[in-house]
């Protein structure tokens, strides 16, 4: 989640700061080392102790939660430019890239930045493979959602797994919710939130496994027998669902709302493989 560039102007102030100290230890000692350093003492202090404490910490809810040690990193990094006194060339020519590069990265992810990811991670397109909920999705993009249906051909039922709290009828869009309650699935456009895709959530875990696989043809079995209650019925929803998320995950959008929803247009032999079609299980 974090841009190269902002990595980059860390690097860039750790060397900047080892250089200047490294100086200041040749020419006047320790003391003219801890001179330099005590004023810069409260942004240590609070960079360290905010950071071993996330370390420590088993919240894994967003980077979020590591944005208050953002601050003191930046402010020490900016710290370490004015103690070289006189940077060299290449240290000069290199701030104003990383700046503009960072400034550039911000003005293309633009207006998504909540969905921004590395490119390492494989940019905003390929994150929801290794991060969901609110690292990706807070249910913003319903809006955008709501336009690429008024384009669609009309027609078509629409079915909606959104992650959010907004109300989709709100929007103007019209969709069956899903996981599905007693309606069966019908060929058509179907936008999953990708937090929901992932499934983490909804089945507890991402990867589809024999045993779901197993499970999931068992209640199906005991379903056209009529042996069924209401909790049962609903895990065979959220099995169904599961199972239709595990084929999407294997096949790239249509189209995409913002890049936290994703499109599929499903016609009824797509549809009948992700339901019933051979399943590569997943690790």
């Amino acid at each position: 989640k974090t841009p190269p560039a902002l990595l980059a102007a860390v690097l860039l102030g750790a060397l900047a700061g080892l250089l200047a100290l490294g100086r200041r230890a040749r020419e006047g000692g320790a003391r003219a080392v801890g001179r330099l350093l005590f004023p810069a003492a409260p942004a240590f202090l609070l960079a360290g102790a905010y950071g071993a404490m996330m370390l420590a910490s088993h919240v894994n809810l967003g980077e979020r939660h590591l944005l208050p040690a953002w601050p003191p990193v930046l402010v020490l990094c900016g710290a370490a430019a004015a103690w070289m006194r006189r940077p060299s060339p290449v240290l000069r020519a290199l701030v104003p890239i990383v700046v503009g590069w960072l400034a550039l990265t911000t003005a293309v992810q633009w207006p998504h930045l909540l969905a921004y990811f590395s490119p390492v991670a494989g940019g905003p397109a390929g994150g929801h493979r290794h991060l969901v909920d609110s690292s990706l999705d807070w249910g913003q993009d319903l809006p955008a959602l709501a336009r690429l249906l008024d384009e669609a051909p009309e027609g078509a039922p629409v079915y909606l797994a959104y992650f959010g709290s907004a109300v989709p009828a709100a929007h103007g869009i019209e969709a069956v919710a899903l996981p599905l309650s007693g309606e069966g699935y019908r060929p058509g456009l179907y936008a999953v939130s990708y937090t929901h895709l992932q499934q983490s959530l909804l089945l507890g875990q991402t990867a589809w496994t024999d045993d779901l696989e197993g499970e999931l043809r068992a209640l199906e079995a005991r379903a056209t027998q009529g042996r069924i209650d209401r909790a049962t019925a609903r895990r065979l929803e959220l099995l169904r669902f599961g199972r239709l998320c595990a084929w999407l995950r294997g096949h790239e959008p249509d189209a995409r709302a913002g890049w936290s929803i994703g499109i599929w247009a499903l016609d009824a032999g797509e549809l009948r493989e992700a339901l019933q079609g051979p399943l590569t299980t997943e690790r």
